[in-house]
């Protein structure tokens, strides 16, 4: 892109100068066109300081900053020349230094670098012989010189391959010298470099190319990140005598490639020639010519004298040219006018030159032309440039196009603007309808850059300062592209300017991979800060560290202004044990030259401990020394925390295996290798053989009804290359048979075949017992919990709202689940004196996450008041990220009413207590403490109670006789109690008093107590009496409690067992009767109907009840396992034929293997519920249809009956608990299968939908597939 741009503004400087018709003589010599023809052309004028001034501000306003730099070098270089071409044409000893030839290769190389993207044609010079000019010449840039001018490697090539010159940098690229290269083959040099060899057959492809079409390209190699550029250099007959190739390594930065372009400027700036002029005066009436400085050389005539005839220079005149010359120069004789004209002279070594001779007439006093006074200039190079710039432009046009580039220049005087065509086409504006103001370079500003892009051109215009915006445009087709211009100020000689001149680039692309960067860079900074890493530089040169923000943290430190980042520093955050550790790593790494990669730890102020990893890489310096480190740091104790516990886990691991005896194999699948572990061959009970050649030998011990389902698990795992389990039994040669547990996982394989498994056997026999057991117990359990009655709830906290089962419902008087519920509606259940403690119990639960019991009293829809009991426990499903409140509910009403009347008998028995004439106390049975005693024993023996309660008798010094408290304890042991024991004790005041005792034990709240009763003798039958009823009162209340404990458990019993066997012994001889009178005809017939209906109604209203308890258990300790539909399905078809043979199914299944995830004996209980219900509501003589297929990842059962429809209403109503349909008259049932069809699919996932088909009843059961997400 840059050399374009380089390209097009010398083309634009070129068209320049003929575009304005620059007179090239004595008195423009100073002008800034002038020097741009000499710049190009080889002519090298001495000029003024002023003209080097004028010559280099124009070229500055085309140009970038590094390239108006290489003009003030050119400048500099020329400075202090004072001399200019009038003065030396006044001196006409010195009138051959006005011009100064260049010799044709170096004008020829010249044109090489300035135009790589073009076809590059010589043209010869003559090449002077004189001493002065061979001086002068020598201090011309060579060959060499002017590549070495390049700041990019480059070389000129023979076309065989063979290098004609080099530069020093692609010298140095390949770690030679300059001399060493010429004369070698370059393709040969790039394969001996590491770095260029891969481009070697490509670059001599792209040569050998150039060669065949003549034409220059230039190619780029991603890989390598080089571009290549390939010119050929033709000789004057247009043959290719070498190529020009240069290399430039794409990935620098454009300052770089600036950098090297103004060093490339400032080369070619210096590389200037003499100009090749003379000086002639022609007298018309004598015909003398005389003539100085070079026009005998230009003419090709041998200088013998100083003046000579016109007609002998006349002679030299190119014959196509010489009858218009001479007509030319008649002319002005006549009219007195001046002579420009331009002309071919023949050279007498054949070549052709071209030549222009102005002059002007001094006429005589009487008016007439007396002489004329000229000069002459060879203007061959000139018009070579000429048929040059003639390509120049057509190229400058295609360059700018190719670079999206444009030029632009506005006159300060009259604010008018001049756009090349380029620039038209960038803005996307249309020539020929739009007027070029500045108002339109305003219209299509983007309206954000639009103030800052206006008022910056506008300052800088103002102050006469380089110019340098960048902005969008905003095209018509909606597109927006961003655009650099830069622009210079002309200057004049009076030290003013009045033009302002720049050109506009297209640097969409550069924003766009800016923005890239930039996100690049946020990106990058966003992972290390993720990852924790710091990056550090480490100069090997100066010892300096450089370290990011995030290095100190790491290292322990904080960052302030005094402490700076160094190797010691480094070195004294890192822990003591690994300090030396770190240290040699570090230097050793420097030392080789190599990666550095350390692992060490670190202690933190806190005194915490952290494990570093710190890797660096060389970084080379432009000569390829590698002077510093670059790295970063990352936190890795984590890791190192994992690979501990690896290694923990692996101990353990052969620990487990050690102390469970499992065994590991392995097994080749491609070779059907398999190796055992020595503890495998005991599980087999074999001896160790190693390995076995066939895994089908294992399967010798393994008993024979496991083996083909053991052999089909494990090798339909293995060719699908999935992990397996499998449980089997295995005889030993003892004739035990053990449980054995085989798992395996397959090995990563890079082919498609199958690879490796590995795995681990272990016995298992002992939890397969357990196993065992525990279905026994699950099973009297499930027989326990048949009876309960308990509601089940749950509560979402996100909206308060419930879910409840039929049984809660009719705990609160409800018959349905239909009304909505919630936390609220529960609460206005609760009677108002206990509500907000209830509600401040389940905040409570809320808030603390744990589980919760309460018993309250709740006043039911039917305003029955009734007590529950009440568990719940806080729950999070992970699937929804919600908590939610589930538990039981229990009706404790009954309970509630007997604790009330214990309570009552309680009472009545404290009062009897507290009022007895009888002195009464109660103590501990096992030393005899008393912890309570009525008014009567206190005022029998003169005590308090706080001086009685937790003391004895003995302790009181009340017994008489000390042996008669053990007497009594040891009675009550023996005999639960002492009866009208006539005792002396002391009271309170130390008189004796004989009573007579009675004791006996009793148990309160578990613990084993004694009754103590004592009268005074005086008043024996009244406290006899008084004995008497409190024994009756205790009897009487012992009783009824234990009445109603016998009529709550012979309620349960009767439900168990009293309930059933009366129903069955009916039914018998119920079916005796109708086995008696199966032929005859009696009247009672539709009375026994009736009396079987309701039997039978009655016994599946038990068993549904008992099936759902069972079921609601079975749920709680479900074990799902993959379940195939079709076989489960077909032997519900088998159980339903065999119960019902008469009945027809139609079954059209199209299932191929499908599986679900769940118990089969459920799912088999949900199918064979809608079979029977299909059958129940279904006249005897029509079919019951039966379609299984898969759709969408889902199992879909479709069952349909013929019979009395259902309405729509009735679809949802169904699935209720004891709800039955419009269509159910006469037929059995307790309202409870399709609940029970409905709680197992949901448990599966799945869903139960009923509707109405017009001729039956359709019922559809949709269930996900093993392996879908449920």
């Amino acid at each position: 892109m840059i050399e374009v741009i380089v390209f097009a503004t010398r083309a634009f400087v070129f068209s320049a100068f003929f575009m304005k018709k620059c007179n090239f003589g004595f008195k423009t010599a100073n002008s800034p066109v002038a020097y741009v023809v000499a710049l190009y052309s080889g002519i090298h004028f001495r000029m003024n300081r002023t003209t080097v001034f004028s010559v280099m501000t124009p070229l500055k306003s085309v140009m970038s900053a590094s390239s108006a730099w290489l003009l003030d070098r050119a400048n500099r270089s020329v400075h202090g020349v004072h001399e200019d071409f009038e003065h030396h044409a006044t001196q006409p000893s010195d009138r051959a230094t006005g011009f100064e030839s260049c010799s044709q290769a170096r004008t020829q190389n010249i044109f090489s670098i300035l135009s790589p993207r073009r076809t590059i044609r010589s043209f010869p010079m003559p090449i002077t012989t004189s001493k002065k000019h061979q001086a002068e010449e020598n201090e011309l840039p060579t060959v060499f010189s002017l590549l070495e001018s390049l700041q990019t490697p480059a070389f000129i090539i023979h076309p065989d391959g063979r290098s004609l010159a080099v530069n020093s940098l692609f010298a140095s690229c390949i770690g030679k010298t300059p001399d060493v290269c010429i004369g070698q083959n370059i393709y040969g040099l790039f394969v001996e470099d590491c770095r260029l060899s891969p481009l070697a057959g490509v670059l001599e492809t792209q040569c050998a190319s150039v060669l065949l079409s003549g034409k220059g390209g230039v190619f780029e190699d991603g890989n390598l990140a080089w571009k290549v550029t390939l010119n050929p250099v033709r000789s004057a007959t247009g043959a290719i005598t070498s190529l020009f190739v240069s290399l430039q390594d794409i990935a620098r930065p454009r300052e770089r490639s600036e950098e090297s372009l103004s060093l490339q400027k400032e080369n070619i700036t210096q590389a200037l020639d003499s100009a090749r002029a003379g000086i002639w005066e022609w007298e018309p009436k004598t015909g003398e010519f005389d003539c100085f400085g070079e026009v005998w050389s230009i003419f090709g005539i041998e200088k013998k004298h100083q003046s000579h005839c016109i007609d002998r220079f006349r002679e030299s005149i190119h014959p196509d040219d010489r009858e218009r010359i001479s007509r030319l120069i008649s002319e002005p004789l006549d009219t007195e006018c001046a002579l420009d004209i331009e002309f071919r002279v023949a050279q007498p070594d054949g070549s052709v030159r071209w030549i222009m001779m102005r002059g002007k007439p001094v006429c005589r006093a009487n008016g007439g032309p007396d002489r004329y006074f000229g000069t002459i200039i060879d203007v061959t190079e000139r018009k070579q440039l000429e048929e040059e710039l003639s390509q120049s432009r057509v190229m400058m046009e295609q360059a700018l196009k190719a670079a999206r580039a444009g030029i632009w220049e506005k006159d300060l005087k009259n604010g008018a603007l001049f756009w090349s065509d380029t620039m038209w086409t960038l803005f996307g504006l249309d020539r020929s309808r739009e007027s070029l103001t500045f108002a339109l370079w305003e219209k299509v500003l983007h309206p954000d850059d639009r103030h800052n892009a206006m008022e910056s051109a506008a300052q800088a215009i103002s102050a006469g300062t380089e110019m340098n915006v960048e902005y969008r445009i905003c095209h018509a087709d909606g597109s927006v592209r961003w655009f650099m211009s830069r622009g210079m100020p002309v200057w004049n000689e009076d030290g003013g300017y009045d033009r302002y001149l720049g050109t506009v680039i297209d640097i969409t692309g550069r924003k766009l991979l800016e923005q890239e960067l930039l996100e690049s860079k946020s990106v990058y900074g966003y992972a290390l800060e993720a990852a924790r890493a710091g990056v550090w530089e480490w100069n090997l040169e100066t010892n300096e560290n450089t370290w990011d923000d995030e290095m100190w943290p790491l290292h322990g430190l904080c960052r302030n202004e005094g402490l700076k980042p160094s190797f010691s520093l480094w070195t004294d955050s890192i822990h003591p044990d690994d300090r030396e550790m770190a240290i040699w790593g570090a230097t050793a790494a420097a030392r080789q030259q190599r990666e550095l990669n350390i692992e060490y730890r670190t202690i933190h102020e806190d005194g915490s401990i952290h494990w570093l990893m710190s890797r660096g890489k060389p970084r080379p310096d432009g000569y390829g020394k590698r002077v510093s480190y670059i790295g970063t740091v990352i936190d890795i104790t984590d890791r190192k925390i994992a690979e501990i516990r690896l290694s923990e886990s692996k101990f353990r691991f052969n620990f487990a295996l050690e102390v469970t005896g499992a065994g590991i194999w392995e097994w080749d699948v491609q070779t059907d290798r398999l190796f055992w572990s020595d503890q495998i061959w005991k599980l087999y009970g074999l001896e160790s053989q190693g390995s076995i050649s066939s895994h089908k030998l294992f399967g010798i011990n393994v008993h024979p009804e496991d083996r083909d389902r053991t052999f089909q698990t494990i090798t339909s795992a293995s060719k699908r290359r999935v992990d397996f389990s499998a449980e089997y039994r295995v005889c030993h040669p003892d004739g035990s048979v053990h449980w054995l547990m085989c798992r395996g996982v397959p090995l990563q394989s890079t082919d498609k075949l199958p690879g490796s498994y590995l795995g681990m056997i272990m016995d298992v026999t002992d939890r397969k017992r357990a196993e065992e057991e525990r279905r026994k117990s699950q099973k009297q359990l499930n027989l326990v919990i048949e009876q309960g009655d308990i509601g089940v709830w749950t509560i979402d906290l996100r909206d308060l709202k419930a879910q409840r089962t039929l049984q809660y419902a009719r705990i609160f008087g409800y018959d349905s689940v239909d009304a909505e519920w919630s936390l609220e509606a529960f609460l206005d259940h609760v009677v108002p004196e206990e509500r907000e403690t209830i509600r401040e119990k389940i905040r409570q639960c809320c808030k603390t996450h744990l589980n919760h019991t309460f018993e309250c009293k709740i006043r039911t829809a039917d305003k029955r008041l009734r007590w529950i009991w009440v568990f719940g426990t806080f729950n999070y499903d992970t699937s929804t990220r919600t908590y939610y409140l589930s538990g039981i509910v229990q009706d404790i009403t009954v309970r509630k009413q007997a604790e009330l009347l214990l309570k009552e008998s309680e009472q009545k028995f404290r009062n009897i207590f507290e009022f007895s004439p009888v002195a009464i106390g109660i103590g501990d049975n096992r030393g005899g403490a008393l912890f309570d005693v009525n008014a009567s024993w206190l005022r029998l023996f003169g005590y308090s109670k706080d001086e009685v309660i937790g003391k004895k008798l003995g302790d009181l010094g009340m017994y008489l006789n000390t042996g008669d408290h053990y007497h009594i304890i040891h009675d009550l042991r023996e005999h639960g109690r002492v009866s009208n024991r006539q005792l002396e004790l002391r009271n309170r005041e130390g008189k004796t008093i004989t009573v007579l005792f009675s004791a006996e034990s009793i148990t309160i709240a578990g613990q084993s107590n004694m009754l103590l009763m004592m009268s005074d003798i005086t008043v024996q039958e009244l406290q006899q009496a008084s004995i008497n009823q409190l024994e009756r009162a205790v009897a009487e209340r012992t009783e009824l409690l234990q009445e109603e404990v016998e009529r709550l458990n012979r309620f349960l019993s009767m439900i168990s067992h009293e309930y059933r066997t009366p129903l069955a012994i009916i039914r018998g001889n119920l079916d005796l009767i109708v086995l008696k009178h199966k032929g005859g005809d009696y009247s009672q017939q539709r009375e026994i109907d009736k009396i079987k209906q309701a039997i039978d109604r009655l016994v599946e209203v038990m068993e549904v009840s008992i099936q759902e308890s069972r079921l609601r258990e079975s749920s709680e300790g479900l074990v799902v396992t993959n379940v195939q539909v079709e076989p489960t399905i077909l032997s519900q078809l088998e159980a339903f034929r065999s119960m019902w043979p008469e009945r027809v199914i139609r079954y059209a299944g199209q299932l191929d293997g499908a599986e679900i995830i769940g118990e089969q004996g459920q799912f088999g209980m949900a199918i064979f519920n809608l079979l029977d219900n299909a059958r129940k509501y279904s006249p005897a003589e029509s079919p019951i249809e039966l379609e299984c297929r898969v759709e969408n990842g889902e199992v879909i059962i479709t069952i349909r009956n013929e019979g009395k429809s259902i309405s729509s209403t009735e679809t949802g109503e169904l699935f209720e608990k004891y709800r039955r349909g419009s269509n159910a008259a006469n037929t059995g049932g307790a309202g409870i299968g399709l609940w029970l069809v409905k709680d197992i699919i949901e448990h599966h996932h799945g869903s139960v939908t009923l509707r109405g088909t017009g001729s039956g009843v359709e019922a559809v059961v949709t269930l996900p597939l093993a392996g879908n997400k449920v």
